[in-house]
C-alpha cells in the first residue's frame, strides 16, 4: 500500500484528519482552466482544489472554517504559474513551520525551458525574427530547431535541483507519516501515428516530426523527475501520461488547450478542466492504493 501511512495519520487520536499543501508551477495552479486568474493562474478547477474537496467530503480534510491559527490551515494552495525550482523554494517559505501530511508538486518544466521549446516548435520565434529582418520566405520556415542532444543537455542538470528540493520538503515540511506526491507532466500531443488522416502531416501548426520531438522532450523530463523522486524516501511519483492517454492535442477529445489568446495566452498548452479532473483522480488513486 503506497500511502498506507498517510491514510493512517492520526489514528488512535481524536483528530484523524490530514493536512495538505499544494505547491508547484502552472500545472498545479490550474492555468488553463475556468476562472484561472491573478499572476499565479490559480483556479477553483485546479486538481489540488478538486482533491481537497474530495478529501473534505470523505472527512479526511478539515473545512477551511474549522482551521485554527494554532494548528494552521488544513489546506494551503500556493502553486504559481511560471514557477521554477527557486520559486518553489519561496513557496515553501510561505508555509512557515507547519508540517503537512500530504504535499503535491509539479515542477521542472520551466527549469528546462519547455515553454521556450514550444515557442520554438510552433515557429513563433522564427516568424518574429524573420519579419523583423523582413525575410518573408524565412517566416514560412517554421519548426523545432533543437535535437536529442540538446534535450539531454537541458534535462541533465535538473536532477540535482529536484533532489535538493525533495529533501528539503521531506525534512522541513512533512509530518512524521507524511508523503510528498510528485506529478509528472502529461504528453501534450497524441502520438502522431494516431492522428486522423484529415489532420494530414500537421496539427495545431505542429508538424508530425516536431510533435514527436516534443513527446521525446516530455519523456526525458518525466524520466528525470521519476528517477529523482524514486530515489528519495517518502516521495511518490505519479505518472500523468496514462491518465491523459487518448486526450492530448490532435485527439478527438483533447484535455489540453491549444494555442489560446483569450482569456489568457498562458492558458495555451495547459490541461483544461477535464485534464485537472484526471490529475486529481491520478493522485487520489495513488493515495488510496
Amino acid at each position: 500500500m503506497v500511502l498506507a501511512g498517510l491514510l493512517a495519520v492520526g489514528c488512535g487520536s481524536e483528530d484523524d484528519s490530514l493536512t495538505y499543501a499544494a505547491i508547484g508551477d502552472s500545472y498545479s495552479s490550474g492555468e488553463g482552466t475556468r476562472d484561472s486568474g491573478d499572476e499565479c493562474g490559480r483556479s477553483p478547477a485546479a486538481y489540488p482544489e478538486l482533491l481537497a474537496e474530495q478529501l473534505r467530503s470523505e472527512g479526511r480534510l478539515e473545512a477551511a472554517s474549522e482551521s485554527t491559527e494554532q494548528s494552521g490551515p488544513a489546506f494551503v494552495f500556493v502553486a504559481c504559474s511560471g514557477a521554477e525550482i527557486p520559486d518553489v523554494e519561496s513557496q515553501l517559505d510561505a508555509l512557515g513551520d507547519q508540517r503537512f501530511d500530504l504535499v503535491t508538486l509539479t515542477v521542472g518544466g520551466n527549469d528546462v525551458g519547455f515553454l521556450d521549446t514550444l515557442i520554438d516548435c510552433v515557429g513563433a520565434d522564427d516568424v518574429i525574427g524573420a519579419l523583423l529582418d523582413r525575410d518573408i520566405g524565412r517566416a514560412l520556415e517554421r519548426g523545432c530547431s533543437f535535437d536529442e542532444t540538446e534535450l539531454e543537455q537541458r534535462t541533465g542538470p535538473l536532477a540535482e535541483g529536484l533532489d535538493e528540493l525533495y529533501e528539503r520538503i521531506v525534512g522541513e515540511h512533512l509530518a512524521d507519516d507524511g508523503r510528498l506526491v510528485v506529478l509528472g507532466y502529461p504528453q501534450l500531443f497524441e502520438d502522431p501515428s494516431d492522428w486522423s488522416a484529415a489532420e494530414g502531416d500537421s496539427c495545431d501548426g505542429f508538424a508530425k516530426a516536431d510533435a514527436q520531438l516534443l513527446r521525446a522532450a516530455a519523456e526525458k523530463l518525466n524520466a528525470t523527475i521519476r528517477e529523482t523522486a524514486e530515489g528519495t524516501e517518502r516521495v511518490v511519483f505519479v505518472d500523468q501520461v496514462p491518465a491523459f492517454d487518448g486526450h492530448g492535442r490532435c485527439s478527438e477529445e483533447p484535455w489540453i488547450n491549444g494555442f489560446e489568446i483569450r482569456p489568457r495566452v498562458l492558458a495555451s498548452f495547459h490541461p483544461d478542466e477535464s485534464g485537472h479532473e484526471a490529475s486529481a483522480r491520478a493522485v487520489s488513486e495513488t493515495i488510496e492504493s
